[in-house]
């Protein structure tokens, strides 16, 4: 049945009909990567992890870091990566709260009024 779980000791397996095994680094099974799911949410990379951060790695949406080899979407040997991405989950993306809070503070619709009153410049 795809979509099925089958369930061996600690590993857990998705089984989906016609995707074949799946992926796996040096025989264990790759996992969602916390650092790639921060990108994804529009946080610094390492927001959640437990080390000190000396430095914001903030990037922008135009390009997926996996797609550049930069960051893995799934990985393995993730330290604290269950609490990480659970943490990742209850959060917010700052831009959709951000809008959300200029819509109802009235803001949004303030800064479109003053949009529409200025004339177009050349």
């Amino acid at each position: 049945m795809p979509g099925t779980n089958k369930y061996r000791g600690n590993l857990c397996e998705k089984v989906e009909l016609g995707t074949g095994a799946p992926q796996l680094e040096n025989g264990k099974v790759k996992r969602l990567n916390p650092d790639w799911t921060e990108w994804l949410m529009g946080w610094p990379i390492g927001w959640t992890s437990l080390e000190t951060i000396t430095e914001l790695d903030w990037r922008d949406w135009k390009t997926d870091p996996a797609d550049e080899g930069e960051l893995p979407r799934v990985a393995t040997g993730i330290q604290h990566r269950i609490g990480r991405l659970k943490a990742i989950g209850n959060g917010q993306v700052p831009q959709v709260a951000a809008l959300a809070w200029e819509i109802l503070t009235g803001d949004r619709l303030n800064s479109c009024e003053n949009a529409q009153d200025r004339e177009p410049t050349e």
